[in-house]
């Protein structure tokens, strides 16, 4: 575990400058910028294919994985990205090689994020500023029922 931390700090140390981290290293939890910066590190060993269909492991170009884009975002077939709603390792790679890294927070889920913020327009928002309306006009009923008869007496 020290270790993880120690290892955690050097690269988070190289990395805080990054595109990545500058972008959203401020809003994400705990978890999940460490998760980001060591596949910010692990991204670096990969390159993608003439093809652009793969992605091929620097060292040993037979360890490949097929990234492909769906509704404008690479998906990535190792299943890290699936699993944890965060960008994986090779997705990363990607990204950088689109210069595209500003997209990044389009690939973390916002379970990640220090503080969920919804959109004024939100439907869910707006459901509930009318049960509470609703639940207010029912208590100043009851106000009233409870006045009426306290006045009948």
């Amino acid at each position: 575990m020290v270790f993880q931390l120690l290892q955690f700090n050097t690269y988070y140390s190289i990395l805080k400058g990054s595109p990545f981290i500058l972008k959203v290293g401020n809003i994400l939890t705990e978890f999940a910028l460490q998760k980001l910066v060591i596949n910010t590190i692990k991204s670096m060993s990969w390159k993608g294919s003439t093809d652009g269909k793969s992605i091929l492991k620097v060292e040993n170009p037979s360890i490949q994985y097929l990234v492909h884009q769906e509704e404008g975002k690479f998906l990535c077939s190792c299943g890290f990205s699936r699993a944890f709603k965060l960008p994986c390792e090779h997705v990363l790679s990607f990204l950088s090689e689109k210069k595209q890294e500003d997209q990044i927070l389009g690939y973390i889920d916002i379970r990640w994020r220090n503080s969920i913020q919804i959109p004024k327009e939100d439907s869910v928002s707006n459901e509930l500023k009318k049960i509470i309306e609703e639940k207010g006009k029912i208590e100043e009923m009851n106000d009233q029922d409870v006045q009426h008869v306290e006045n009948s007496l």
